[in-house]
């Protein structure tokens, strides 16, 4: 009996048991344990940089010292990898909450870091000895001495302190815009009256308040809303409540934040912020931005033109000749819709039928296989964050073990990330110790989630953006 009753409670723990692709992720914490690991994570980068500043001249190299310096970070990255990811995705505010705080907290030790004037002295003490080095070590030690530069190491001490206290300051606020607009929930009531246009399975599956129907501000209402309601005051209400998202907490920490990079830009020796982010980038600076969107609206403005008139011709044609002299932002989409359909022959809805989400899921992980030589198998029983989710492991075709992980996390929910991203949780890479960290990544998207009774299917342009 007591055998029984052992091997019986066995078989219920591997039943529950669930697989987790890294040790270091934890997609399901308290949020008072992800903080505590966050903190752990910074403490522990903090007593590896500090080996590093130590160190005598005499002895420095390149692993030692520049290639450090990026181990350290990559390891406090991957070590805090679920706990900012999951400020994204989590069902729970509490810690969503607390990732935020850890992102922060990650953040602004970033600025502290490149503020130090032992690590820029231990970086430079190693670049002046002028060892041969291959392109690859080169371009890291220079992008680092530049990451010091640009934190204001080459000023005096009271202007460096102010330029970190800025920089600090604007990881807070960055940081409170997006989860402002992450947690921002709103909708817009309207009556069936109200709901010209709207495709049936739509209509269907809005929820109920006070006896109208709820039009959200997720993607999966927003886009086929302004695509096909041919309620002009209805679409100008939903597009003013979508580009207001968070609006009312977020004006004034917009305006902080536009203050305090020009600012600090200027501090550093910068005409403006844009200056200042574009130095590292492609581009170089605003010049030859602005360059390359001039040539880019020489060439797109007479197509444009001719575009525009016809959208206002079907304007004309729909509300009357007084109300098609321009075409505002929330009647582009549906007038494009109708031009699609006029002139293409295009009909976005009658295409989606076409692309249910499970068959694009398995057509597109079908086509990224044979393309890259890969294969990729659902795993049972992950450890998730959401029911939703899905975990996906990346084999070579015919290989014996694993490679990689991915998830995918389609679907919309309160406190979610509003855009579709891919989000690197886990870096694969080559560890000190010779063996070799498996890549975990998150597909993370908005799709109109399925019902008991009705699919979720693909626009054409959700299709690309899987894709």
């Amino acid at each position: 009996m007591k055998r029984a009753l052992f091997l019986l409670l066995l078989s219920s723990a591997a039943a529950a048991a669930t697989f987790n692709p890294s040790p270091l992720l934890n997609m399901k914490p308290e949020p008072e344990k992800l903080m505590e690991d966050c903190r752990a994570a910074k403490k522990r980068a903090q007593s590896a940089l500090e080996r590093v500043a130590r160190m005598p001249k005499s002895v420095r190299t390149f692993d030692n010292t520049p290639w450090a310096l990026d181990l350290i970070a990559s390891d406090l990255t991957d070590q805090t990898g679920s706990s900012t990811f999951l400020k994204y995705v989590s069902v729970s505010s509490a810690v969503r909450e607390s990732a935020n705080e850890c992102e922060t907290l990650l953040g602004q030790f970033a600025v502290d870091v490149y503020s130090r004037e032992d690590l820029n002295i231990a970086l430079k003490e190693y670049a002046n000895k002028k060892e041969l080095l291959t392109p690859e070590a080169a371009r890291l030690v220079s992008k680092e001495l530049l990451d010091f530069k640009r934190s204001g190491l080459e000023l005096p001490r009271e202007r460096r302190q102010e330029v970190s206290g800025l920089r600090k300051k604007l990881v807070e606020l960055e940081a409170l815009f997006s989860r402002n607009i992450n947690e921002h929930r709103d909708y817009a009531l309207f009556d069936k009256t109200e709901l010209g246009g709207m495709p049936e399975d739509f209509v269907n599956r809005l929820e109920h308040l006070d006896g109208k129907y709820m039009v959200g501000l997720d993607y999966p209402d927003y886009f086929p809303f302004m695509d096909n309601s041919t309620n002009p005051e209805a679409r100008k209400l939903l597009e003013n409540k979508f580009n207001n998202r968070a609006a009312f907490q977020n004006i004034a920490v917009l305006k902080d934040i536009l203050a305090l990079r020009f600012k600090a830009a200027r501090l550093l020796g910068y005409p403006t912020h844009a200056h200042f982010v574009l130095e590292s980038r492609m581009a170089a600076n605003p010049r030859t931005v602005a360059s390359f969107l001039a040539r880019l609206r020489r060439k797109l403005r007479p197509l444009g033109i001719k575009e525009l008139a016809k959208l206002k011709t079907l304007k004309r044609e729909q509300e009357g000749k007084a109300a098609a002299k321009r075409i505002n932002a929330w009647d582009w989409r549906f007038y494009d819709n109708q031009l699609k359909k006029t002139d293409y022959a295009v009909d976005a809805q009658k295409i989606k039928e076409y692309f249910p989400v499970d068959l694009v899921t398995s057509r597109m992980l079908e086509v990224y296989q044979n393309l890259l030589g890969l294969d990729f198998r659902r795993i049972d029983n992950p450890a998730v964050w959401h029911p939703d989710v899905e975990l996906y492991e990346i084999r070579d075709a015919g290989g014996r073990e694993p490679i990689a992980h991915f998830y995918l996390d389609l679907y919309p929910r309160k406190g979610k990330y509003k855009h579709a991203a891919a989000f690197a949780i886990i870096t694969g890479r080559r560890l000190p110790d010779g063996r070799y960290q498996k890549p975990v990544s998150a597909m993370v998207a908005n799709f109109d989630k399925p019902a008991k009774n009705r699919p979720s299917l693909l626009t054409h342009d959700e299709v690309e953006t899987f894709f």
